[in-house]
């Protein structure tokens, strides 16, 4: 009798238990409000959205960054190559590119005197002593280089160069050199930095440099590795930029676009200065601006910086870019992973690049954008694959094959190549490869037996006989 009265005891606790952790568990919500809605130093509020509110009333712009870069981000260097002791070396080392970087955006060498354009001829002596060469791929206004030179009116220089040549002599002389043109302006390294200390750095870096072979290319120098090189393949998730998003943008402040045709295919919007279509088929962007006066005579320098304002703007890919070749008002804006730039199969639209058109006239003004809506997202690590680059004696080897020279070329570099299979715009598999420029394109080492670089050699060859 005595046991059963306890266990009458025990039940009616567990039953007033029970009634209690369900009135807390229904009423615990309002009880967390009303804790953290609190006046005080010590409240924090949580901010609700209307329940009525959408998405659609947000700006999607908050959502994405377009790129960070600087113009003179975009303007670097395609390869930095050191001769020493009869010994050539490929700097492909991202740490040393970059100290030699720092040193000369502190430090630039300065051009005194912009005008005073030299011819090259009897030059070649300079290329018997030790040297840097530091090249770019494409011929810009000297003043745009301004990671390594200094020029104190940029109004003045309408000097084009593609590359930089220091001898390791015994005056701070240097060289900024136009190999198309074979001419070449003098600039002076100041003296907080001797050419003797910038050699030292460079020395202590040969052990992790690719030795090369130096050879003569279209317009300079060629430099191929002497033994076999190793580069893993890329795997990427894609993500694909919302059409909202440029829309927001490049009809910002403007009379609403009408959407003129929307398909499977393609949509296309349109106001009374823009045109963007946008092709669901490509995944890619056609932004076309028309001109509501003549417009301003403006210089090289100018529309340069008037292409990359479009860039900073409208460009969402993730890492490097860099400008890489600009042909009749067209300027190319190259995509870059791994320090490599990024080219794509033949039958593929062009995903590793966005192109600026300038008016062919004094204006020079922008009036077309195209670029891709596809950018990396994720790295997939584990499927990578290794693959194996010609040295030079290979890569020589294969174009006398062919009935080529390495001296019909502008230049060669490794980059990537961006594969068909991308799963329905799901995946981007990035190859690399031997890239080969000829007259301003790039063609990968396996397409230069194609029916369409042999077509273009032909051309080439037939406007230089002058038919």
């Amino acid at each position: 009798m005595k046991r059963s009265g306890w266990i009458s005891i025990l039940l009616a606790f567990t039953l007033l238990l029970s009634i209690v952790l369900t009135f807390t568990s229904i009423n615990i919500h309002d009880l967390y409000t009303f804790i953290t809605n609190r006046d005080g130093d010590e409240a924090q509020t949580v901010e609700t959205l209307p329940e009525e509110a959408t998405i659609a009333e947000y700006d999607i712009t908050d959502f994405y960054e377009s790129t960070d870069l600087e113009l003179k981000d975009v303007i670097r260097p395609s390869g930095y190559y050191y001769h020493e002791d009869q010994s050539f070396y490929w700097l492909n080392q991202e740490d040393i590119q970059q100290t030699i970087t720092a040193y000369f955006s502190s430090l630039p060498m300065m051009v005194e005197n912009p005008d005073n354009i030299l011819e090259t001829d009897n030059f070649s002596n300079l290329f018997e002593e030790d040297y840097l060469e530091i090249n770019f791929r494409e011929a810009l206004p000297v003043g745009l280089i301004s990671n390594y030179t200094g020029v104190d009116d940029l109004s003045e220089s309408s000097f084009l160069m593609n590359q930089i040549v220091i001898p390791f002599d015994d005056n701070q002389t240097v060289y900024l050199m136009n190999s198309e043109t074979g001419e070449y302006l003098e600039a002076q390294m100041t003296e907080q930095l001797t050419k003797e200390e910038l050699k030292e750095v460079i020395s202590k870096n040969t052990d992790n440099a690719i030795p090369v072979r130096r050879y003569y290319g279209q317009h300079h120098f060629i430099y191929l590795p002497t033994e076999q090189l190793t580069r893993d393949s890329r795997l990427y998730t894609l993500e694909e930029l919302p059409e909202n998003l440029f829309i927001s943008q490049m009809f910002s402040g403007d009379l609403e676009p009408k959407i003129v045709s929307t398909s499977n295919t393609s949509s296309i919007y349109r106001n009374y200065r823009y045109s963007l279509e946008i092709n669901n088929a490509t995944k890619r962007l056609d932004f076309m601006i028309s001109r509501i006066d003549d417009g301003n005579t403006s210089t090289t320098l100018e529309g340069i910086e008037d292409s990359f304002a479009v860039i900073k703007k409208y460009e969402y890919w993730p890492g490097d870019i860099r400008l890489s070749n600009r042909t009749n008002g067209r300027i190319t804006y190259r995509h870059y992973l791994d320090n490599m730039p990024i080219f794509t199969v033949p039958n593929l639209p062009d995903y590793g690049a966005s192109t600026v058109h300038l008016r062919n006239d004094s204006s020079q003004d922008v009036y077309r954008f195209q670029t891709a809506l596809l950018i990396p997202q994720a790295f997939i690590n584990d499927v990578s694959q290794q693959y194996t680059l010609a040295s030079d004696g290979e890569v020589l080897t294969e174009l006398s094959e062919l009935g080529l020279q390495i001296s019909e070329f502008d230049a060669v570099s490794i980059g990537y190549e961006w594969q068909t299979d991308m799963e329905d715009f799901q995946k981007a598999i990035l190859v690399p490869k031997w890239f080969f420029y000829y007259d301003d394109q790039a063609y990968a080492i396996d397409q230069l037996d194609s029916e369409a670089f042999m077509k273009h050699r032909e051309e080439v060859i037939n406007e230089m006989r002058g038919g």
